[in-house]
């Protein structure tokens, strides 16, 4: 019998000892993401100062990450790496922004890029972009199911009568 329970016992730290070490191994890993919109320095180029216009940009870089709350004369273009270990904060890899500034009559007339030290300048918020509609709540989807089973068997009950 105590032979028995001394292997009993050498299994559980075993398989705990396991666990342990995949837990750590865990945290080694990381996840990288990749946010927003990175641009190519040849999309940039083709572009030309006080002579392609907002269409222009949107057409070669496609829609802004940000425009300009007082006034749509700057348009942001955002990209930004993230790398997030596990039971840690996100860590900032990379950042890139290009802020392209237009005059009055829509004109491109300065396109400044930003690094990663230059954009700390720049408080990304972190808080999700609300969108149309409401989520129903668990009770209303619970609720809500009644109505669609029964109505199902009701079709089904007539459908056999027929």
């Amino acid at each position: 019998m105590e032979i028995v329970f001394g292997k009993e016992i050498m299994f559980k730290y075993r398989t705990f000892f396991i666990l342990l070490c995949s837990l750590i191994l865990l945290n080694c890993s990381h996840k990288s993401t990749v946010h927003g919109h990175y641009l190519k320095e040849a999309d940039v180029e083709k572009l030309q100062i006080d002579a392609s216009t907002k269409s222009d940009v949107r057409q070669v870089l496609g829609t802004p990450s940000a425009v300009d709350p007082f006034g749509d004369q700057n348009w942001f273009y955002i990209g930004q790496t993230n790398r997030k270990k596990v039971f840690k904060k996100p860590e900032i890899l990379d950042r890139q922004i290009f802020v392209f500034s237009f005059n009055e009559k829509d004109i491109l007339t300065e396109i400044t890029e930003l690094d990663l030290d230059q954009s700390n300048q720049f408080e990304i918020a972190s808080k999700k972009t609300r969108t149309a509609g409401k989520e129903p709540s668990f009770v209303q989807q619970f609720i809500g199911n009644f109505g669609r089973f029964r109505n199902k068997l009701n079709q089904r009950e007539a459908e056999k009568k027929r």
